[in-house]
């Protein structure tokens, strides 16, 4: 390639970027764009336009603007069916939850952004900063094993399509995963070889080599690719300056023709070693790629020395086909043991299911601090009578769904719901000190839930429910009751005065009582706010809940 077509499409490279308004135009410049797209009432376009708008603030880290104009984006883009501003809409929400710390929703955000590129619009490559930014949401969650898996896939996603920065940053996060599963795998060993575990020393030893063996790899990767992208910023620089050297030349071309010819053979010096930077990459990605295959060879010969000895044992009995008869039953029984475990698991808190299938029944237990927490739905059957059966089901599924999974988070066990009513508790089946501050803190991440989705389905113009929660401490009696349709459940006064703070709370308000209120006000601010007559305790004192101190 000659310097002028290289010329060319180097400036062509640097170019493009400053046209991407969400990262480098003027919020103003983007707003006139916005403003024609609103007066269009092309909602394609509009949903382009704000999504604009909402990334250039995000690059102000302006969360509160950037979060109104990407929901106002995914809005327009879900009515007009395009796919490609509804995925990245998600895939920027999601990076303003991660800012936010608030793991969870950005994971899922990450992996509707993922499912829309990688199903829907077939683009493998576009969903490559969605799998990055899903690593390291997992990874500050905590979730070693998915961070682990979901950076490998960025890594491979950053090598197949040349993208160094998603390669460097995920190499740099799976060097640093390696080393925890490196202190874990050198702690248990040697806690394996004092016990005198050998199958267990033999399975650390085995893994702890492996995170060794992976972590040179990412690490050797990082290293390399980053000193090579230092080395191309520069060898571009040079490229850059000795461009505009002999473009000065230019306007008197005959007397500096000679430094013309020169300057041009150093420019083909610095493309040519571009090109060997270039390739240098290449070379660290198929470096990479085949350390890669070669510790799953390895992983895969440990497979199968293990079946191998599996299979000699088996031919040492002389059965053959009767253990593979034997076993394929075995595995079938076992699927249906599994179902019905399943099954029973999600009725049942796990101790209980265990006690019922061992004694054939369970056996009441006292509870001597309990944390009850109940919701219900302000006005629900008038905001019901508006919506179809079928949008009524979605939207309790889909609140109830996102309330499981945040009490799971905080260690409390569901009850159960009724209607629109739902129950939970901490400090059973597994008695704990904690369960106050557990159930506090699910309250405020569910409150948090709500008000994000009521600002989501006001901003598409359709009902929204708003939210009681009622919390208290006590003494409870849990246990199974029923023969033919078991369900574990919880009595006691403690119950009682729960529902009733709910009750007598207000939307959008945590309301607690003051016997949880005496536990837990050294950590929370909360405001007085009266009196409730409750059986069998008489006037009590109620608080709402504001944060954290």
């Amino acid at each position: 390639m000659n310097s002028k077509y290289l010329f060319c499409l180097l400036l062509l490279v640097f170019t493009i970027p400053t046209m991407l308004w969400a990262q480098n135009a003027n919020i103003q410049q983007v707003k006139s764009f916005y403003n024609k797209a609103i007066d269009s009432k092309n909602k394609s376009q509009i949903s382009q336009a704000a999504l604009l708008l909402g990334e250039a603030y995000l690059a102000e880290n302006d969360y509160t603007q950037s979060y109104q104009y990407l929901i106002e984006a995914q809005r327009n883009a879900s009515q007009s069916g395009n796919k490609r501003v509804l995925a990245q809409t998600k895939y920027n929400l999601g990076l303003i939850e991660a800012a936010s710390r608030r793991w969870n929703n950005a994971i899922n955000l990450q992996l509707e952004a993922k499912k829309i590129f990688r199903y829907e619009l077939k683009d493998k490559k576009g969903y490559a900063p969605a799998q990055m930014a899903l690593g390291e949401a997992y990874f500050n969650l905590g979730n070693l094993d998915k961070a682990f898996e979901e950076l490998e896939n960025a890594v491979k996603l950053g090598n197949e399509f040349h993208l160094t920065e998603i390669s460097i940053e995920a190499s740099k996060y799976l060097g640093m995963l390696c080393d925890k599963k490196i202190q874990f795998y050198t702690k248990n060993l040697e806690s394996a070889r004092q016990a005198g575990n050998k199958t267990k020393t033999e399975e650390f030893a085995h893994a702890l080599k492996t995170y060794q063996d992976q972590a040179r790899l990412y690490k050797s990767l990082y290293t390399s690719l980053t000193g090579i992208k230092q080395k191309i910023g520069q060898t571009q620089q040079e490229l850059h300056q000795k461009q505009d050297e002999i473009a000065g030349l230019l306007g008197d071309k005959e007397m500096h023709m000679d430094i013309i010819k020169e300057k041009e053979i150093e420019i083909k010096w610095v493309q040519d070693s571009l090109k060997r930077q270039e390739l240098e990459i290449r070379n660290q990605n198929l470096e990479l790629q085949n350390q890669q295959k070669t510790l799953e060879k390895n992983q895969l010969k440990t497979t199968l020395y293990t079946v191998l000895a599996i299979v000699m044992a088996i031919l040492a009995l002389g059965a053959l086909f009767l253990f593979n008869r034997l076993r394929r039953d075995n595995k079938l029984i076992e699927q249906e043991k599994n179902k019905s475990e399943a099954l029973l698991l999600n009725i049942l808190p796990k101790e209980t299911a265990e006690e019922l299938k061992t004694k054939g029944y369970a056996t009441p237990r006292h509870y001597g601090q309990v944390t009850v927490l109940f919701t219900d739905f302000k006005g629900f059957t008038q905001i019901a009578e508006k919506m179809t059966p079928e949008e009524i089901i979605k939207e309790l599924d889909t609140c109830f769904g996102e309330f499981d999974r945040i009490i799971a988070q905080y260690n409390m066990e569901k009850i159960k719901t009724i209607g629109d009513a739902y129950m939970c508790a901490g400090g059973v089946p597994k008695a704990n000190e904690t369960n106050p501050f557990d159930a506090i803190d699910a309250a405020l991440e569910i409150q948090e839930f709500m008000r994000r989705r009521k600002a989501e389905r006001e901003s598409q113009g359709e009902q929204y429910f708003e939210l009681r929660l009622g919390i208290n401490t006590g003494t409870v009696v849990a246990g199974v009751v029923g023969t033919s349709k078991f369900a574990y459940d919880i009595w006691g006064d403690a119950v009682n005065l729960a529902s009733r703070m709910e009750s007598s709370g207000e939307p959008n308000k945590i309301n607690i009582s003051e016997f949880t209120y005496e536990i837990v006000k050294n950590r929370y601010v909360c405001t007085y706010r009266g009196k409730v007559y409750a059986k069998n305790k008489g006037d009590v004192d109620m608080y709402f809940v504001e944060g954290k101190l």
